[in-house]
């Protein structure tokens, strides 16, 4: 659908050169969103906050209130990637940098390893406000506990000469961990990221219906570069708090 309207895959040309212009060190490319990405932004922002106010835990939810004291984190309008570097540069150490869409494992495990962090700066169809396959930047920037920061760090760093093999390991133990990852505190499990929080109510009875169907034990494989899996079921990173 997002491929067949001409308005949206011009708007993601514009930012796509944008973005390959983009040079280390320069400043960070200014969006201009329009009325319907703001829209788009909003509709997304107020549906999923409740979420997190129910379900996250505590330390995302302290987070979460900077980013919206700090950096004007609203409803309202989407963020610029400068404010939220220099915020993430100050509080953890990390950047961001501009990037038109999936990287290869390596290269974004690699990242990492410079307290860098790769995020898409367009955001998804206006029609499918609450799932994309891609990255975009609502994904990427709705909220991140800067705890993690230190621990997506060592991943990075244990990236750097690692193996292709180890690279798949290293790629799945982030994306299951930051993902999906949980902890119980007082008797009570806590989301700990995003995905977890997403509002879809059809991907959630699609995903029971499915986890339902599939005999166990079985075996989950990650697929980092299209963050699939295959023969799922819901795996979750348990923390003691």
């Amino acid at each position: 659908m997002c491929g067949q309207d001409p308005a949206y895959v011009a708007r993601r040309a514009i930012l796509r050169t944008n973005v390959l212009n983009y040079r280390q060190g320069m400043p960070l490319p200014y969006v201009e969103y329009n009325e319907l990405e703001t829209q788009t932004w909003g509709t997304i922002y107020r549906t999923i906050r409740p979420k997190w106010l129910q379900y996250a835990c505590e330390e995302y939810h302290a987070v979460l209130k900077l980013l919206e004291r700090e950096i004007g984190y609203s409803d309202a309008a989407i963020p610029q990637f400068r404010d939220i570097s220099a915020f993430l540069e100050a509080t953890t150490g990390f950047s961001l940098h501009p990037v038109t869409g999936y990287l290869s494992p390596r290269d974004f495990l690699n990242g990492l390893a410079f307290r860098v962090f790769f995020c898409t700066q367009y955001i998804r169809h206006h029609s499918v406000p609450f799932y994309t396959q891609e990255p975009d930047i609502c994904h990427e920037i709705m909220g991140h506990d800067a705890d993690f920061a230190d621990f997506s760090h060592e991943i990075g760093l244990a990236s750097l000469g690692a193996t292709d093999d180890e690279i798949v390991r290293l790629a799945a133990v982030y994306f299951i961990s930051v993902e999906f990852g949980m902890y119980r505190r007082n008797g009570e499990l806590k989301h700990e990221w995003r995905r977890e929080l997403a509002p879809q109510a059809q991907v959630k009875a699609g995903v029971r219906a499915y986890i339902q169907s599939v005999d166990r034990p079985f075996i989950a494989t990650y697929n980092p570069t299209t963050k699939t899996i295959l023969e799922d079921r819901p795996v979750h990173v348990l923390l003691r708090a």
